[in-house]
């Protein structure tokens, strides 16, 4: 396994220039909304602790 360090300049470069002020609120017209997920399934005890 090879250990990797990044540094500032590395981040910043991979994204373009002026990315995030070209589409920050791009989606504000049509949010993403996240719909119920209904209720949660019981499980079963996998251990005591009585």
């Amino acid at each position: 396994m090879k250990a990797v360090n990044l540094t500032s300049q590395d981040v910043e470069s991979t994204w373009p220039a002026g990315f995030f002020e070209q589409t920050y609120g791009a989606l504000a017209a049509d949010p993403i909304e996240r719909l119920p997920q209904g209720a949660y399934p019981e499980r079963e005890l996998l251990l005591s602790l009585a």
